[in-house]
């Protein structure tokens, strides 16, 4: 089987578990691909061993799988939906991100993930896709558009241009980090009569060193 994987490049609390996933779908022989900067990234955190027998692709190529597993919040998981296309490539998800509304998998329940996924005990549900045509070519998505450009929350997408063909906007894995770009972002999509669903995660706001503990506050 070949295994395609892509992630998003805040996996700080589960390398470790990143890389055994890894080194157990090589130890039954299955074929691994990366998306190179997501390859990239954990060469970086884990070191360039772990990159060995790895096969990278770019996410502007859509990778020749039999299971594509995504590895973060929903934002990776649209993003990999993306990168398969109209492949009919399965897409899993294990979420180690803010929100997992379509990840199935969760790294605290490895059990799971050895049963089906790895086991290949899994069923495939079908959802449909966007094909949105632009000057620089022609993109898939599962439901709907970035508000935002390159995965950095601060310059506003061409939400305009994207309206016709998208049911509404959402983050790309990271939270919009200007007051003043999710203000204009809201009202152009009143005006565009488009929905926005995402996360509100300004980093600006967090203080080095603090945390918020469960409970009442």
């Amino acid at each position: 089987m070949i295994v395609a994987i892509n992630g998003n490049r805040h996996q700080e609390n589960h390398l470790a578990d990143i890389e055994r996933l890894v080194c157990e779908l090589m130890r039954r022989d299955h074929k691994v691909v990366m998306s190179d900067r997501f390859l990239d990234y954990l060469a970086g955190k884990l070191g360039p061993r772990f990159a060995l027998g790895i096969h990278h692709i770019r996410l502007s190529e859509c990778p020749l799988a039999d299971l594509a597993v995504a590895i973060g919040g929903d934002g990776a998981f649209l993003k990999t939906a993306a990168w398969v296309g109209d492949s009919a490539i399965p897409v899993a998800g294990i979420n180690t991100g803010h929100l997992g509304f379509l990840t199935a998998f969760s790294f605290d329940r490895p059990e799971e993930i050895s049963r089906h996924l790895l086991d290949g005990d899994y069923a495939v549900e079908r959802r449909s896709l966007l094909e949105v045509e632009t000057p620089v070519g022609i993109f898939h998505a599962l439901n709907e558009a970035a508000i935002t450009r390159g995965e950095k929350g601060g310059t506003l997408a061409d939400l305009e241009g994207l309206a016709p063909l998208v049911p509404g906007f959402s983050d790309d894995g990271r939270g919009v980090q200007s007051e003043a770009v999710m203000r204009e972002a809201m009202l152009l999509a009143k005006q565009l009569d488009r929905p926005i669903a995402a996360h509100c995660e300004d980093e600006s706001l967090l203080t080095k060193d603090w945390c918020v503990h469960d409970g009442a506050f």
